[in-house]
């Protein structure tokens, strides 16, 4: 396994996001913030389930995985509603979720989190928590055809 800044480097922004997104968990008696981190920690306990390939290849834990996709989720959504009822059936539900958390507290988000914030989470490849060494040979592979 290859030990890399770059990893422990998107771990500490993603931890930096969902501790200030924690608001969300304040603001009715739902923890929507908590809710979302069930949901993707769930899926995730699925996908290594069922998944395929090797499930020792995942680098990163369960829940720091969840932790991950519970921010992203939240910051495609802030960035830009892109779901409908359409894609219900083909999308995780965790992603509507988020979807609707934005939809619904929008405001509440804005008070700690910026735009640029959310585009720099959004663009990370969740590759990079589960095998880096693939994750690095993905990139070389888009250089290549870029």
């Amino acid at each position: 396994m290859i030990k890399n800044k770059e990893k422990t480097k998107v771990i500490k922004i993603v931890e930096n996001v969902y501790n200030k997104l924690d608001i969300l968990n304040n603001i009715t008696w739902t923890p929507y913030l908590n809710e979302l981190f069930k949901k993707n920690l769930e899926d995730e306990k699925l996908h290594r389930k069922f998944g395929l390939g090797d499930r020792s290849n995942f680098e990163s834990s369960k829940d720091c995985c969840a932790l991950f996709f519970t921010v992203q989720q939240i910051c495609e959504a802030f960035i830009e509603e892109k779901y409908t009822i359409k894609d219900y059936l083909h999308l995780k539900k965790s992603m509507f979720y988020a979807q609707s958390i934005v939809a619904n507290y929008r405001n509440k988000i804005e008070e700690v989190l910026t735009l640029e914030e959310a585009k720099t989470i959004a663009e990370i490849d969740h590759m990079i928590l589960y095998n880096y060494e693939h994750y690095l040979k993905s990139k070389e592979k888009q250089k290549e055809v870029a």
